[in-house]
Parts: structure tokens; sequence; C-alpha cells
């Protein structure tokens, strides 16, 4: 999974970037969830949009990657 965080001026935008699975979200490290905390953590980030690359928005969570247990991260490694 690709996700792309990059900010103009006080404006990020976290792109998902999956086309093979429609932008689905999955539970790779390198997922939406550290775009946020990165965005969290950026003092001069103001505002932050959610978008997703090639025309995709996102399918939603990626159920194949899933094993839809619960975890102490939420069923989508997001919470906190």
């Amino acid at each position: 999974m690709t996700v792309r965080y990059e900010r103009t001026g006080p404006v990020a935008v976290v792109t998902i970037d999956r086309p093979e699975r429609r932008n689905a979200i999955d539970r790779s490290p390198r997922g939406p969830v550290p775009a946020w905390k990165g965005f969290d953590a950026d003092p001069e980030a103001r505002v932050g949009i959610l978008t997703g690359a090639n025309g995709v928005f996102c399918a939603g969570a990626d159920l194949v990657a899933f094993d839809l247990e619960e975890t102490a991260e939420g069923w989508l490694g997001s919470a906190g």
C-alpha cells in the first residue's frame, strides 16, 4: 500500500494509491494511519484532506487482507 503525505502551506493532503484494490485500506505500516499521525505531529499543518489516486476515493477496508478480529489498535488499526 502506498500513501503519500504532501503539504503545501497549512494544507496537508493524504493520498491513498493502491489501484489494484481500488485504494482499499489494509494494515500496511505504510498505510494512512502513519500519515495521519504525521499530520497530528506537524505544527504547520492546519487542514487535512484525504483523497484517493486514479479517480477512486477508497473502496473501504480490504476484507481479504483483514482477519476481522478486533485488535488493541481497533478494527483497522487506527484507534487511538
